[in-house]
């Protein structure tokens, strides 16, 4: 049976692992998230770094699916928006200093994904999968994605190949500790520090 599975709405006074892996994404974009950095703690920084974001993605012309309302919330459009656009945008960070990953292991707010899983978590989770395609050392593994119709075989493939490549347990579930390799790959990758 298929579940739907979201992100968690972030907001500012919003803390936790989530808002470490937001975070991430943000850094990942070359946004300045402020002086307390990658800490989990969504603040008024946190705020501003998501309204820069949603300024600049609502400055594509011709963007699907439409604006972004700019209010620093994070959403499930604005989810969607970070992972659609991670792929082709990220480039070196502003703040391209070491981070420590302890704000987001151990637990994780986000669903734990696995076959039949469908809904914007599973889109999500595709989306980022899809930002390793280019990189150098992922050029014997082929990504490949059921984007309209959920956490599929080649989903589920994917994942296995990314824990395969990192280290972790090969079981095709996204739990925490995929979802913290995820993101460190994603950051490490727009701030050119893995070769």
């Amino acid at each position: 049976m298929t579940e739907a599975k979201t992100m968690p709405l972030l907001r500012e006074g919003s803390n936790g692992p989530a808002v470490g892996y937001l975070q991430y994404l943000l850094v990942s974009y070359g946004i300045d998230i402020g002086q307390g950095g990658i800490d989990g703690i969504f603040d008024q920084y946190t705020m501003n770094a998501v309204m820069k974001f949603q300024e600049q993605r609502n400055a594509v012309p011709d963007i699907n699916p439409g604006q972004l309302e700019v209010n620093g919330v994070v959403d499930s459009r604005t989810w969607n928006a970070l992972g659609n656009n991670f792929c082709r945008t990220c480039r070196e960070s502003a703040n391209n200093e070491d981070v420590d990953p302890a704000v987001v292991k151990g637990y994780t707010e986000l669903p734990v994904l696995k076959r039949g899983d469908s809904g914007e978590a599973v889109k999500f989770l595709q989306q980022i999968l899809l930002g390793y395609e280019d990189i150098s050392r992922f050029n014997d593994y082929k990504f490949y994605t059921e984007y309209e119709t959920g956490y599929g075989e080649y989903t589920a493939e994917a994942v296995k190949t990314f824990q395969s490549y990192v280290g972790i347990e090969i079981d095709g579930v996204v739990g925490p500790l995929t979802w913290i390799n995820l993101f460190l790959g994603a950051y490490e990758r727009c701030n050119r520090t893995v070769g």
